[in-house]
């Protein structure tokens, strides 16, 4: 958990910092406007991108044609 929090944390900051700056750029309540017009847009990426590959009571416990098993590794070329 702590680990998650070290990561996510300054992430969080980053993101942050970013709609800051682009609001502060286009000054105002616009630049709040933008800020919200593009979070809007990625909220609806994401509910689209859920979407394609639905998970309900018709196939949640269905089985599973993917790998857990990461891809063997190629080996590294000599030097």
């Amino acid at each position: 958990m702590a680990s998650a929090w070290l990561l996510t944390l300054p992430c969080s900051a980053v993101v942050g910092a970013g709609a800051y700056a682009l609001a502060n750029a286009v000054h105002g309540s616009a630049g709040v406007i933008v800020i919200l017009i593009i979070l809007a847009v990625l909220v609806a990426f994401i509910y689209y991108r859920s979407r394609k590959t639905k998970v309900d009571h018709n196939n949640v416990n269905a089985e599973w044609s993917g790998s857990v098993v990461p891809a063997e590794a190629e080996p590294a070329a000599a030097a």
